[in-house]
């Protein structure tokens, strides 16, 4: 997935503009959103989802930590989300 995720970045860096909210779906779709966007309305648009940003690479050789956008954030202008469905959890019975 980690590789996954740094050729993606690569060919969508080059190609697009820079004024624009870029949220990659799991099924590799692209979406660009111009205006101004909260979090929780990306979540709301998709239920049972998260957005995460991009990990950079870790020089001392550990696994970068996974950061997860909080609904409350204002999504930034040029910047690359991921959309990550949750995981789903067993039912108890």
């Amino acid at each position: 997935m980690k590789n996954t995720i740094r050729c993606c970045i690569s060919c969508i860096l080059p190609c697009g503009a820079l004024d624009v909210i870029r949220i990659v779906h799991s099924t590799g779709r692209v979406e660009e959103i111009s205006g101004s966007i909260k979090a929780s309305d990306i979540m709301k648009a998709y239920p049972k989802h998260v957005l995460k940003k991009p990990s950079s690479s870790s020089d001392d050789g550990m696994v970068p930590k996974i950061v997860i956008v909080p609904p409350d954030a204002e999504l930034q202008r040029g910047k690359i989300y991921f959309l990550i469905p949750l995981p789903s959890t067993p039912d108890k019975t």
